[in-house]
């Protein structure tokens, strides 16, 4: 039993990536286009994908290999066989709950990789060297609602220059609004310092406050 599971999930597995990207580059052909890039550099694009594309397909092949293995046991029988032999359908079927529990453990494997290998396609689709230790022009969304945005981000040296941090605020906290020259990375307390900049908050009630600093030292920006 479980060697047929593991033949069909194997077979959905490296199947499964193709159709995804198929699916990708159909869609997204006409981008790479116009961005001039090679056809080497959209595969390595798509071989750095292949965790998550994998990691996508977990789901499905184990079902998949779950119902043809037991529907072929049905069918031939087996599971008839084995109950007149005294073997419960249990106990038949635990070794695939041990797949199971296994084929878990390498999907969250997967998760660890598919951050740092998605970062890298996207470094080739959008035609960036990955030694490049700068980053201009982006936007970050915190979990906490707050909204960041920095002309620069040097990595380097620890620095961001022309940031931007909004919070929308609610009821009890009121909206802030901080901008500031540049920022840079303390190691040592493992926090940035804004300098030179603006702080503005707004309450619900409409009443504003207002202050201008040389140096400031968020607890909320890590």
């Amino acid at each position: 039993m479980a060697r047929t599971f593991l033949r069909i999930f194997v077979v959905f597995i490296l199947g499964a990536p193709g159709l995804f990207i198929l699916g990708d580059v159909t869609e997204k052909l006409h981008r790479y286009m116009d961005q001039g890039l090679s056809l080497t550099n959209v595969a390595m694009g798509y071989l750095y994908q292949m965790p998550l594309f994998i990691l996508w397909s977990f789901p499905i092949a184990a079902l998949i290999a779950a119902v043809f293995t037991v529907q072929g046991m049905t069918v031939h029988r087996e599971v008839v066989a084995a109950k007149a032999g005294g073997v419960s359908f249990h106990r038949l079927i635990l070794p695939l709950a041990v797949l199971g529990v296994a084929l878990t453990g390498a999907a969250l494997y997967l998760t660890d990789i598919v951050p740092a290998s998605n970062k890298r396609a996207g470094q080739i689709f959008r035609n960036e060297d990955p030694r490049r230790e700068w980053r201009s022009n982006f936007v970050y969304r915190a979990f906490d609602g707050r909204t960041l945005s920095a002309r620069r981000l040097t990595v380097s040296n620890g620095r961001l220059a022309g940031l931007a941090i909004e919070s929308t605020g609610s009821e009890t906290q009121p909206r802030r609004h901080t901008t500031a020259e540049e920022a840079v990375w303390d190691s040592t307390s493992g926090a940035w310092t804004l300098l030179n900049g603006y702080h503005r908050q707004f309450t619900s009630e409409g009443e504003e406050m207002a202050f201008r600093f040389d140096a400031l030292q968020p607890r909320s920006f890590t």
